[in-house]
């Protein structure tokens, strides 16, 4: 079949010894770096026991967006009004059916409930956002799922999923203070009065400074004292609420709607930022002046989703999720912030019910800001998807507090280094000097040098560890340093970070360190190594002074952390980009414990921090104009955004849609955008090469005055200062003049033919009027016409580089054996650039992609360049996935290649890849005890029937290797020579190929002149015919004269015979090397080759996260979410932890209710390879296995069926009621999907 080779330049030698030696910082598995940001989780949440059951019925909001006079205030749904209490009812009414019905087949089942403010349990049903149920039904998860949605009335069913979290100069960066001094507002003292912001976060304290209460008086209907636990209330406060799960309830101190001692402060930050007060702040020991909120006079809602429990987590799930976001409509707010997501790739979509929920709120009037995720910069990395709210990427700011510096006393050049606090360990005391000698951790150990293994104790005793950032979390670096006796620990930049300073996360471990710890820039760091290298031990003290100090920062870059669009279901995302690093609002005040934490101020990064500028911003807007909708003001934002003169993390390269969307926020002109853009942005998605496409947008006339918009394209990929037009797309008209609400239609039309080609095209178009002028993105990814092959083969088994065996023929053969055309990118080739797989484009031009890692298992991290696959590269496929891809990844060591070879992994920890796209649970290293496997892997119970005949045999080697001496005494009779030499072979069982590598080595006084090299047959002591010529083998002209060595290899050609073969592995074959002094034979060893260990480190995996002591019922009948995937293939042996689980399958599968799905990738993993299976006839198994094609052939069969539609059978004549019954199921399209 089509065999094309895709090949890069040749590694040059030098990148070859940097890969062939491990780095001095290295680990076989170095976890991640994490918990940079604070809000991160830091532990796995506990199991949650339920499930999601949507029902038929839309529910409140979508049925009244359409009729808003009928029930709705200001736009804004009207929850009490009469219309809407009857349609809730009448949900209710459906529910309770529902109840009924689950009775008859789940009898244990209950519908679960959640505490409140009040500590009452409430019923989790919902109908005004969402219409369904979270249920608990006592039994086996998957099962469950099963049997509900075979129910009457059940739309789809849903995991319990887990979501977790994601100033002074910010405000004006963004001309807040423009918007501030706006007629309708009247001041910075008066910006967001009467506007209600609510914080779906981790609760926000009523006794913080920005949260006074103190001139408020509470809004008509909240009552005296608000809403909620009016304990929290003060006036700013009007709404204080909690949602607490009654398997997993909050720690002691923690359970009320503030964060008590072990709470975060990441709700009162983030509230405080969009809606804190105005105050005089200081930050350790500096006098910072006045700060507040975009929307300082706003009211603000509490509610407490985040909570630390007594299990340490401090996760919220989609049942707690959804209920918030019905109170958060019912209770009337305006603008909600959610500064969290469900993790650190693109989720949501129509077919999620919390993303549906969100999607409603803003259907119900309200403003929905949502942060886009800590995953960048790789593409396909934003969370949310959808175009109704508004998603936020993270931007730099101009102003950055150093938490104080530190220096070499008598060191001009290492004088007042400044340095950002940890946000674990102890806390640093305030406006003191305290003083440590330090130590580089790579003098105390070079191959520690990053600190991610432990070092001897009291390798740092009494001093401070200076430690490199990089491979795995600040949080084990910290304790690592502490159990060797550091008692202060200095971190710096890494080589990608550079001289930024970021807060410390404490990742996994972190909580553990009880001492100091602080971070500084990779420029400083290397002095303070260089000066203890130039200047030893006695002289290298340090000084820590913890006064904080303006640093200074350069603004309007893209965070490298922020993550990037497109979104699932290739949506153009994030919608605008805001001030995300190092944001100073209230809450993470260093220094202090307990709390205390949420009092004083403190500075974070991430786009939860963005988000909440966004929020702000929209309240203003909600101040001004009333009467808009969440899509007026979305627009107004976005329209009026700043595009130009922002830069990514590099400083130089311009940051585009994919990066920030329409751009900075900049509420300059936001009040008076002049028009309104619906949509205001533009989305092609995927638009095949040679083909056209066209989408819409409407502009209204806000203005007070006719006006006339000549309307162009742009681009600034290349530079801000010699832009050009954005090549494709086309505007018609390409002029308007609109009068005060006028609206007219614009036609974008992009040509994939005249653009810049394959790949993202992305730019703006542009509305330029004497008065006002606006924009929008717009983006449309150029796709190949025509598929390039069926697969693409990636090979990344690290053969051209480290590991002994080139596994490439396992694959491309069994394909030809299918009849699959295929193309191969090695990627090898691309080694030490930070991505080494093709990029999302070219992966979508096969039918499937078939990964495979062979024997390597050192992830990128371990060698001191970059190696496959990185963080970018898992990027890759993980956008490939999220946009309908078909992946079929196999290797024994393929997680620890991923560095996702971890048991019930935290959350921060998980490798998402990995997880939640091949859907796997690593459990063990090996199923067989690292040797090789004795028994078979059959089916699952589970397994689609298309799999219920596999037998895959692992237990028959595939390989041999011999080696051993050429000796001159062994030859027969035996000769007497100086002469020496080796050899060793490689015998491949499958492609029947032996390979060889001879030396030979006479003494310098006694040179000699090789006339023959053979294999021959005989036995130890018996000479025996030639079998093969060596020489002609390896293409060696003789005779050839040695005076020192001569070393030669090649492939035995012709292959051995079978019967050869079985000589050969029975020792009966020897290597003899002939001189023209002994032309019989001057040297001579016997082959004895001995197996190859076939496969000996097969993962067991699960589909499910077990951890017996968070568990909430502990006779072990439930288990954490589901991570969707279905077991396929077992191994039966007496080592399993488990079911011996050794391949996953996964895809969202629609059904006759549920037509759709949230992610429409498909996968199957195999922890094993094509290499290590018998196709052969098996006489202890008794018959021949599954053979490498046919287990191929199953798996892209499963990956590229699709269901055909729906299978109408059984139908029976009406009865006396006239009802006619019927079966009806979705068939697929093509072979079994399972």
């Amino acid at each position: 079949m089509v065999r094309t080779r895709v090949t890069h330049a040749v590694i040059v030698a030098l990148v070859l010894s940097l890969l062939l030696a491990p780095g001095a910082q290295a680990e076989v598995r170095p976890p991640t770096d994490a918990g940079e940001h604070p809000g991160a989780s830091l532990g796995a949440p506990p199991q949650s026991p339920r499930l999601i059951v949507e029902l038929t019925s839309p529910p409140l909001a979508a049925v009244f967006q359409t009729n808003v006079a009928a029930a709705a205030v200001n736009g804004r749904l009207d929850t009490d009004a009469a219309a809407a209490q009857a349609y809730i009812s009448q949900l209710q009414a459906e529910q309770s059916a529902f109840v009924s019905a689950l009775q008859t087949v789940l009898p244990s089942a209950t519908v679960s409930t959640y505490r409140n403010e009040t500590g009452a349990s409430v019923a989790a049903t919902y109908q005004i956002l969402f219409n369904g149920l979270s249920i608990e039904p006592g039994t086996d998860l998957a099962a469950a799922r099963a049997q509900l949605a075979r129910l009457p009335g059940v739309k789809a069913v849903y995991p319990d999923k887990a979501y977790v979290t994601q100033l002074y100069t910010s405000t004006a960066l963004i001309n807040a203070p423009v918007v501030w001094e706006n007629a309708a507002i009247g001041g910075r003292e008066n910006a967001g009065a009467g506007v209600k912001v609510a914080s779906m976060d981790g609760g926000v304290h009523k006794d913080a400074p920005m949260m006074n209460g103190e001139g408020y008086t509470y809004p008509p209907g909240y009552g005296p004292n608000g809403l909620g636990l009016t304990d929290n209330n003060n006036g700013k406060i009007i709404v204080s609420r909690v949602y607490f799960r009654d398997w997993d309830p909050p720690a002691p101190g923690d359970e009320n709607p503030w964060p008590g001692d072990n709470g975060t402060s990441h709700g009162t930050h983030t509230a405080s930022t969009a809606a804190g007060e105005i105050v005089t702040a200081t930050y350790s020991g500096f006098d910072v002046g006045v700060i507040s909120g975009v929307a300082p006079k706003a009211y603000v809602m509490s509610y407490r989703v985040f909570y630390a429990s007594v299990n340490g987590n401090e996760s919220f799930y989609t049942t707690e999720g959804l209920a918030a976001l019905e109170d958060i409509v019912k209770d009337g707010a305006d603008v909600v912030n959610n500064s969290w997501g469900e993790g650190p790739i693109s989720e949501g979509g129509l077919f999620d019910p919390l993303d549906t929920a969100l999607i409603n709120a803003t259907k119900a009037g309200i403003f929905v800001s949502m942060s886009t995720g800590n995953s960048g910069p790789g593409l396909g990395t934003s969370d949310h998807p959808s175009h109704d709210y508004i998603n936020v990427a993270a931007s730099t700011t101009s102003g950055t507090l150093a938490s104080g510096r530190i220096s070499v006393p008598g060191e001009p050049t290492l004088e007042d280094v400044a340095f950002a606090a940890s946000a674990f360990g102890a806390p640093l005391p305030i406006a003191t000097v305290v003083e440590y000698s330090f130590v580089p951790s790579a003098a105390v150990d070079p191959t520690n040098g990053l600190g991610c293994n432990p070092w001897p104790a009291g390798a740092f005793a009494g001093k401070a560890a200076l430690i490199e950032r990089g491979v795995c979390e600040f949080g084990v670096k910290v304790l690592n340093a502490e159990q060797a006796g550091a008692e202060f620990v200095i971190v710096y930049n890494h080589a990608q970070g550079g001289d930024d300073l970021i807060v410390m996360g404490a990742g996994a471990v972190g909580d553990q360190a009880t001492i100091s710890s602080v971070f500084i820039g990779r420029t400083d760091g290397l002095a303070f190594v260089n000066f203890y290298n130039t200047n030893g031990a006695e002289a290298a003290i340090v000084q820590i002074n913890t006064i904080a100090f303006q640093l200074g920062s350069e603004p309007d870059r893209i965070i490298s952390f922020s993550s990037r669009g497109p979104g699932v279901g290739h949506t153009l995302k994030p919608d605008i980009a805001a001030p995300g690093v190092n944001i100073l609002a209230q809450g993470y005040m260093p220094g202090v414990s307990g709390e205390a934490r949420h009092l004083g101020f403190g500075q974070v990064s991430g786009t939860s921090m963005a988000a909440p500028h966004v929020a702000g911003a929209a309240a203003l807007l909600r101040q001004i104009h009333p009467d808009w909708s969440p899509a007026h003001i979305k627009s107004a934002l976005m329209s009026t955004a700043k595009f130009m003169d922002i830069y990514l993390a590099d400083g130089v390269t311009p940051a585009q849609p994919l990066d920030m969307g329409a751009g900075r926020l900049d509420l300059t002109r936001a009040a008076d955008p002049g028009v309104i853009l619906t949509p205001p942005s533009l989305s092609y998605g995927q638009v095949p090469t040679g083909t056209q496409k066209s989408l819409s947008f409407w502009v209204t006339s806000v203005a007070d005055a006719a006006e006339t918009y000549n309307l162009s394209t742009l681009y600034t990929g290349d530079s801000f200062t010699q832009t050009t037009a954005l090549p494709g797309f086309s505007v018609n008209p390409i002029s308007i003049t609109l009068a005060p609400g006028e609206s007219q239609l614009i036609t974008v039309t992009f040509d994939s033919a005249a653009s810049a080609g394959l790949g993202d095209n992305q730019g703006y178009i542009i509305l330029d009027g004497e008065t006002y002028d606006a924009h929008l993105p717009a983006w449309a990814r150029v796709m190949h016409a025509t598929q390039l092959a069926d697969v693409l083969i990636i090979d990344n088994d690290f053969s051209d580089l480290l590991q002994p065996y080139d596994y490439l023929w396992y694959y491309t053969n069994t394909l030809d054996q299918l009849g699959y055309t295929y193309e191969i990118w090695n990627t090898d080739d691309f080694v030490p650039n930070s991505v080494t797989f093709p990029d999302a484009t070219t992966l979508a031009a096969y039918r499937a992609v078939l990964y495979f890692t062979g024997d390597h298992y050192q992830p990128n991290g371990t060698f001191t360049v970059p190696t496959p696959p990185t963080q970018l590269d898992q990027d890759r496929l993980v956008e490939y996935l999220n946009g309908g891809g078909a992946l079929i990844a196999m290797g024994q060591d393929l997680s620890s290649v991923l560095d996702a070879a971890e048991f019930d992994a935290p959350v921060g920890s998980r490798n998402f890849l990995y997880v939640y796209r091949l859907g796997a649970n690593w459990v063990q290293d090996s199923v067989s005890n690292e040797a090789t496997p004795n028994q078979y892997i059959v089916p699952t119970m589970a397994a689609p029937a298309l799999f219920g005949d596999v037998v895959v045999d692992l237990t028959q080697p595939r390989k041999y290797e011999a080696a051993g001496q050429l000796l001159g005494a062994d030859e027969v009779p035996p000769v007497t020579t100086d002469t020496t030499g080796s050899f060793s072979i490689r015998y491949d069982v499958d492609q029947n190929e032996l390979d060889f590598t001879v030396t030979v080595q006479p003494t310098a006084t006694t040179p000699i002149t090789v006339i023959g090299a053979h294999i021959h047959v005989g036995a130890e002591g018996v000479n025996g015919p030639i079998v093969r010529d060596l020489a002609v083998s390896a293409a060696l002209t003789l005779p050839v004269f040695v005076s020192d060595s001569l070393t030669f290899s090649g492939v035995v050609t012709p292959s051995l015979d079978a019967a050869e073969v079985a000589q050969m592995l029975a020792g009966g074959l020897y290597i003899n090397v002939h001189t023209t002094a002994n032309p019989g034979g001057e040297i001579r060893g016997q082959i004895e080759p001995g197996p190859v260990p076939n496969q000996p480190y097969v993962d067991e995996i699960d589909n499910v996260f077990h951890d017996g002591s968070q568990d909430p019922r502990p006779d072990a009948t439930t288990s954490e979410s589901n991570l969707g995937s279905t077991l396929i293939l077992r191994y039966a042996g007496p080592y399993n932890r488990f079911d011996g689980a050794v391949a996953v399958a996964h895809r969202d599968q629609p059904s006759l209710e549920r037509t759709g799905t949230d992610y429409s990738g498909r996968s199957i993993y195999a922890s094993f390879g094509l290499e290590g299976m018998n196709n052969n006839f098996n006489p202890t198994l008794g018959f021949t296995p599954t053979t490498r094609a046919e287990l191929l052939g199953k798996m892209l069969d499963w990956t590229w069926s699709e269901p055909a539609g729906a299978v109408i059978s059984d139908t029976t004549a009406p009865n006396a009621s006239l009802l006619t019954t019927f079966t009806a199921s979705l068939a697929p399209n093509g072979q079994p999907a399972g």
